[in-house]
């Protein structure tokens, strides 16, 4: 059994079924534990660092400029460069595993969160510090879940605040199933004290649930969505997929299973989560989340397609003024957009 540091959050044991090997190439994906390993050496460290702070760079440059040097070259003993130059994108994953927790922000902003492929189980144990992350989050998300209920607006939290496995950079999300008047869910936030920084209505398509997001923050790190029409069944299991909590459950301490936008299915145990990949275990998954297989390969498909070709925007994506509200403006786009009026139909 082999373990290691993640300087990101936590320590991860990686258990391997195969038998065992002499040298330390497990892989994950296509990333090497040597690599890692390598890359958790303290002259890579102040390395990493020197370089993003003195040149101001983007990864892949920082990826370059380290990858030149002959000393990490050594170290690597030339596992990752290949003639295809693939080293150059597991790297930079390295790069964003290792970093120390005060570069991780700075960093990641310039990288998406892509699909990860996992050939082993993780075991991944929480730090103090992602217990306290996970802790802060969710009193915000008490707190504005709160605010709705005594409106009589039922909210729930999905995506990694649900599910525990957060970082420092995690959102809190909330949505609300059911169309609401947006001008009851504004004045709500109002009068408990929040500011209303942006409104956006979305479509993502034609035939999609046109969607009410309200920014409760500069960064757009706290929002409450609501739909303008009734969700559609697979619409709703979208939540279901990512992980969806409600208030009673937050104020227990509960945390519920769910997939990220890397492709992996997170169960939350004692002591952190067990962390293995959706594709391959597409039934496994629906079953523990209470979601039909066919939303489990919708969700593969279209975040595997994200990856590979980029988000390919959205059908409507309209930032609202001082004055508008969300139910007008949606109505002028439908009078405008025959395409729009497609969701009207069912």
């Amino acid at each position: 059994m082999l373990s290691l540091t993640w300087h990101f959050s936590s320590i991860v044991r990686l258990t391997s079924p195969l038998a065992p090997i002499k040298t330390p190439t497990l892989l994950i994906g296509t990333l090497t534990l040597k690599t890692l390993i390598v890359l958790n050496a303290p002259f890579i460290k102040e390395k990493l660092e020197a370089l993003y702070l003195s040149h101001k760079r983007r990864i892949v440059d920082c990826s370059k400029l380290l990858m030149n040097s002959p000393r990490i070259q050594n170290m690597l003993g030339g596992a990752l460069k290949t003639s295809s130059g693939k080293w150059e994108k597991d790297f930079m994953h390295a790069y964003r595993l290792t970093l120390l927790g005060k570069f991780h922000h700075k960093l990641t902003l310039e990288m998406a969160e892509k699909p990860l492929k996992l050939r082993e189980v993780l075991e991944v144990f929480y730090t103090a510090e992602r217990w306290l992350t996970l802790k802060k989050l969710r009193a915000e998300a008490i707190k504005l879940l709160e605010a709705l209920e005594s409106f009589n607006i039922k909210g729930f939290i999905h995506g990694s605040v649900a599910r525990g496995d957060v970082d420092e950079d995690s959102d809190v999300d909330v949505i609300i199933l059911q169309p609401i008047p947006s001008h009851v869910v504004e004045t709500c936030l109002l009068v408990k004290g929040f500011n209303i920084f942006s409104r956006v209505l979305t479509q993502a398509t034609p035939s999609n649930t046109p969607k009410a997001h309200i920014y409760l923050d500069f960064r757009e790190k706290i929002s409450v969505t609501f739909p303008l029409l009734s969700f559609r069944t697979r619409e709703l299991e979208f939540y279901k997929f990512g992980g969806m909590i409600g208030l009673e459950e937050l104020r227990k301490g509960l945390r519920v299973p769910g997939c990220t936008k890397r492709l992996t299915f997170i169960k939350p145990t004692v002591h952190g989560h067990l962390e293995y990949p959706i594709e391959g275990f597409e039934s496994e998954v629906a079953r523990e989340l209470g979601v039909s297989v066919d939303v489990v390969k919708e969700r593969v498909r279209v975040l595997k397609r994200r990856d590979e070709h980029g988000r390919t925007g959205l059908f409507i994506k309209r930032l609202l003024t001082e004055g508008d509200n969300f139910e007008s403006v949606f109505k002028e786009i439908v009078s405008k957009s025959p395409p729009a009026r497609r969701r009207l139909r069912f």
